[in-house]
């Protein structure tokens, strides 16, 4: 008698080498680019439309980490809000909201001092950062007071207890802004 051979011993290492030839195309040419938050973020409804610009409305300048091969780039993006609110915490929040690594702390209140900007946060120290989370989030906050206030330097509080560090760096002296 003689074998009979199978079809069927065939299809699994031929689905063994596609799976593996997609395998490293994906390794190769990496996952699709990443989509702007902006886009992803934003339902596309009649909320999202342009607004009125309101009379009393002003531009603050948001700061937004941007990872690209391992490097951080910063990119500032303009936003809009009422003419009553304080500039420097609208930029801060929203840094705060879109970076991902504090969600849950907010900038309360601030108050200037000569040329030193205090900086008020409920949050901030709620978790641990790592060194580069740490970093990212320091030199974001940095960035939205200097482009948004005349300070010269920045001094950071939990509620009225005075941050010394977050972890790794140093905050026990005036951060300078400018």
């Amino acid at each position: 008698m003689g074998k009979k051979k199978s079809r069927a011993g065939w299809v699994v290492p031929i689905l063994a080498i596609a799976g593996f030839l997609a395998l490293a195309y994906y390794a190769k040419y990496g996952p699709p680019a990443d989509v702007p938050r902006k886009d992803v973020d934003k339902p596309s409804g009649p909320e999202n439309r342009s607004k009125p610009i309101q009379q009393n409305a002003k531009t603050v300048l948001v700061p937004r980490a941007i990872e690209k091969g391992g490097e951080v780039e910063w990119v500032t993006e303009p936003k809009e809000v009422a003419g009553d609110r304080d500039p420097v915490i609208v930029a801060v929040d929203s840094f705060l909201q879109s970076s991902g690594i504090a969600k849950d702390a907010h900038l309360a209140s601030t108050r200037l001092d000569g040329d030193t900007l205090s900086l008020h946060f409920e949050g901030l120290t709620a978790k641990g950062y790592g060194s580069d989370d740490e970093a990212t989030l320091i030199k974001g906050i940095l960035k939205a007071v200097q482009q948004n206030s005349s300070a010269k330097r920045a001094v950071f509080f939990e509620g009225e207890e005075r941050l010394l560090s977050l972890g790794m760096i140093d905050l026990s002296e005036p951060q300078p802004v400018r």
